[in-house]
């Protein structure tokens, strides 16, 4: 059985899908499942985490693929792949936590530099936007129970699945990352 990490089986029986959760067999497991369901359609692990990136300094952003950024443990640089890493202090750089990007000061000079950053990112209980725990009660509301043909659209030509999913995509639409950065 898994164990959700972000929502807890009283979060999905207290919200407006608790009629269904009468008819899990194993509510942990379908709540762990949308967890991973949705934080695939964004495009990211939902959970806080530890991640560590490397790449080349082209500019003076750095942009860490997973956000949002809790705290940058580490940033070390080095010029050639035989050097030793060395630590930045973390005064010469400023972390943007909602768009994932180190901002270089611009009296370091480290371009063409390789750099390895290690930082957490990610959500906890706590942390965790509304429109996302919506998201991820509203997924395990469609693992729960397929056969949403019985709640028609008013005018029971359209199935209710399909309304589920749109209010998904709504939830959701903020958090999917674009690959469009800037400069």
């Amino acid at each position: 059985m898994a164990t959700p990490r972000l929502l807890t089986q009283q979060d999905f029986t207290k919200s407006r899908y608790e009629s269904l959760g009468d008819q899990a067999n194993d509510l942990a497991s379908l709540i762990r499942r949308a967890e991973d369901i949705i934080g695939n359609k964004v495009g990211m692990t939902l959970v806080k985490s530890i991640y560590t990136e490397t790449g080349f300094v082209k500019g003076p952003n750095l942009f860490l693929n997973v956000r949002p950024v809790v705290s940058v443990t580490s940033l070390n640089h080095r010029m050639f792949d035989r050097d030793l890493f060395t630590l930045l202090s973390a005064d010469t750089y400023v972390l943007e936590a909602d768009l994932g990007i180190l901002t270089l000061r611009s009296d370091v000079s480290i371009n063409g530099y390789q750099y390895q950053v290690t930082y957490e990112a990610g959500y906890t209980a706590v942390t965790l936007p509304e429109a996302l725990r919506e998201a991820i009660l509203l997924q395990t509301a469609l693992l729960l129970y397929q056969d949403f043909e019985i709640y028609g659209a008013g005018d029971s030509k359209e199935p209710g699945i399909k309304h589920f999913k749109d209010e998904i995509n709504e939830y959701i639409a903020p958090f999917i990352r674009s690959t469009l950065a800037r400069a």
